[in-house]
């Protein structure tokens, strides 16, 4: 949308080149090794690099997004004298960390507002904690449209039976099951394994053949072999996929979709979950309160493994309640996030800027 009016580049790690400026045919794509985790020697290379290009082609504007690539894009936009240096911020990576690590990343998140013109955010409940815990000051930080950064295509993302019927049959998944959804990074802090002890849990307890769970996601955490470790009992129930680049398919395959997730900048899986009409099993903190409201799903606390067995024992057993969230979860998508609302109210926003 941005390429209509603007000439842009975009600077990213890129894992296929070719494939993305297929995607992207009208923007300049450079490829820059930056790490997602902390590296210090690459993180430094990438900083230099970063100030390199900007020094030489004068950007008007540079927007930034992700921790890390907001502090590199941050710091040396800022040596650069870029005019205009936005930060779009996500999940605090610093929420679930203690000591050093924790004040260190928590500064790294302040000094990126103070080198940023401007600075946004991607819901009400993040705002609002950014602002309690100093990270911006009040008055600052802005949410555009009702949140999120891209929205969804509900016509991409919606209930479609057959590709129910067809998923199941490639995963070996019988059509009368409930099937639980987990798609996301396979980590920790995404609360994999609490999902898969209350599984566990409700296997000793009520637990049938109709029950299965299909986690996705590239694991970062060897989180495979522990959940495998913690439902051995019943691992012909458990189903895994490291990736998929079509997550709306297994959404429609699914009944339930679930994100135990201990931080979350806003969960957009959750969002596209509802519009395939899936209600939401999810931990209550900031960020998951906007993507999923109280008629669309149930919350829990973060870590809480009984409170997300009582959540999935609820809606399996109570098939109006779960078709009726999945009903509305699809409806409030629909009518606060549809992609093309959010996209233009981002691109009347830069537009604004000038």
């Amino acid at each position: 949308m941005l390429s209509k009016h603007y000439h842009v580049t975009l600077i990213t790690n890129v894992q296929n080149f070719d494939n993305l400026k297929s995607l992207l045919p009208k923007i300049d794509i450079i490829n820059l090794n930056i790490k997602r985790e902390i590296s210090y020697l690459n993180d430094v290379i990438c900083l230099v690099k970063l100030f390199l290009i900007f020094l030489k082609n004068k950007y008007h504007l540079v927007f930034s997004i992700t921790p890390k690539g907001g502090f590199l894009s941050m710091t040396s936009s800022y040596l650069a004298r870029i005019k205009k240096r936005i930060h779009w911020y996500g999940g605090q990576v610093w929420v679930t960390r203690k000591g050093f690590q924790r004040i260190f990343l928590r500064n790294i998140d302040r000094l990126m507002g103070i080198m940023a013109t401007n600075v946004l955010t991607e819901c009400n409940s993040q705002k609002k904690f950014l602002e309690d815990e100093k990270i911006i000051k009040k008055g600052r930080l802005q949410v555009l449209a009702n949140g999120s950064i891209c929205g969804v295509d509900t016509n991409q993302f919606r209930p479609d039976l057959n590709l129910k019927e067809k998923i199941r049959n490639e995963l070996g998944i019988p059509s009368d099951s409930i099937l639980l959804l987990f798609l996301g990074r396979l980590n920790k802090d995404k609360g994999v394994l609490d999902l898969a002890s209350a599984v566990e849990k409700l296997y000793l307890k009520k637990f049938n053949e109709k029950i299965h769970l299909l986690i996705i996601g590239p694991d970062e955490e060897n989180i495979k072999r522990q959940v495998e470790i913690i439902c051995e009992d019943f691992i012909q129930n458990i189903h895994f996929l490291d990736f998929t680049n079509e997550p709306e398919k297994f959404m429609a395959a699914a009944d339930i979709f679930c994100l135990p997730s201990y931080r979350e900048g806003f969960g957009m899986a959750a969002l596209e979950a509802g519009a395939c009409a899936l209600p939401t099993i999810t931990s209550k903190i900031y960020g998951l309160s906007d993507a999923v409201g109280f008629k669309t799903g149930l919350f829990h606390d973060p870590g809480d493994v009984e409170g997300i067995e009582k959540a999935i024992l609820k809606l399996v057993d109570d098939k109006d309640l779960r078709l009726d969230m999945g009903a509305k979860g699809r409806e409030r998508t629909k009518s606060l996030f549809e992609k093309s609302y959010v996209t233009n109210e981002f691109v009347d926003y830069i537009k604004s800027l000038n």
